[in-house]
C-alpha cells in the first residue's frame, strides 16, 4: 500500500512484486495525471472482472495494481481502502514517503490511526519524515516568498522528532524497530549526499505490528 504514490513506478519495475497486490493511493488529481502519462506511454489501464487496475501496453509486474484516489486532509483512508477491497487480515507493507511534512498533525495523525485499523499482524510500515531543522526551514522560506519552485506552494505543516513519531505509532500497536536520517541511510547505501542539511533533517523509520 503506497501512500501518496505519485509518479512510484515499482509496479512495472519490480519483478520481486509478481505475487504481491500494489495499492498507489494518491490525491485524485495527481492520479489523473499518472494514468495519463500510463496511456501515453501505452500502458492504457483496462479493468479485469474483479476491478483490478492493470497496464496494457507495459508489463505491469505486480500481480495487480489498484488505484485508490485519497485526499489526506480529507477523505477516510480506512473508507477508501475497504473500497478498493484491501484485505486489513492479510499482512501489509506500507509505503508513505513524500507525504508527512505536508500533512497537518492531525491529519497524520488520522492516517495513522485508520492504516493502523487494517494492519494485521506481520505487518510493517516504512515511513518518512521531516525532523525539525533550523537550517530546512531557512532554505526553503526564500521559494515561498519568491516563488518559482515547486516547494513554493507546499509549505510544510508538521514536523516531527523521533521520539514524537515513535510514540504516535506505539499508540496505535506500531513498534519502531529502526530510525535513521536520510543522510546516514545514504551514506550506508551509497547514495548521493550533496544536500546534507535536507538529508540530515529527513528520516526514515520502519514499524512493525504488534
Amino acid at each position: 500500500m503506497i501512500l501518496g504514490a505519485g509518479l512510484d513506478p515499482w509496479a512495472w519495475r519490480l519483478a520481486e512484486l509478481a505475487r504481491t497486490d500494489v495499492w498507489k493511493v494518491d490525491h485524485p488529481a495527481s492520479q489523473q495525471d499518472k494514468r495519463a502519462r500510463l496511456a501515453e506511454a501505452a500502458a492504457v489501464p483496462r479493468e479485469t472482472d474483479e476491478g483490478d487496475r492493470r497496464g496494457g501496453g507495459l508489463p505491469v509486474l505486480a500481480r495487480a495494481v489498484r488505484f485508490t484516489p485519497v485526499d489526506f486532509a480529507v477523505d477516510d483512508l480506512g473508507t477508501a481502502s475497504e473500497a478498493a477491497r484491501h484485505d486489513p487480515s492479510a499482512p501489509t507493507t506500507w509505503l508513505w514517503e513524500g507525504v508527512v511534512p505536508y500533512l497537518t498533525r492531525d491529519e497524520v495523525r488520522a492516517t495513522v490511526a485508520a492504516l493502523a485499523a487494517r494492519t494485521a499482524p506481520g505487518s510493517a510500515l516504512v515511513l518518512k519524515y521531516q525532523a525539525p531543522s533550523a537550517n530546512a526551514a531557512v532554505g526553503r522560506l526564500p521559494t515561498r516568498v519568491l516563488g518559482g519552485s515547486v516547494t513554493a506552494g507546499e509549505p510544510w505543516r508538521s514536523v516531527w522528532r523521533p521520539r514524537q513519531t515513535a510514540a504516535l505509532l506505539a499508540e496505535h500497536g506500531l513498534r519502531v524497530v529502526a530510525d535513521e536520517d536520510l543522510l546516514d541511510l545514504a551514506r550506508t547505501l551509497g547514495g548521493p549526499t550533496r544536500a546534507r542539511a535536507s538529508l540530515r533533517s529527513g528520516r526514515g523509520a520502519v514499524a512493525e505490528s504488534r
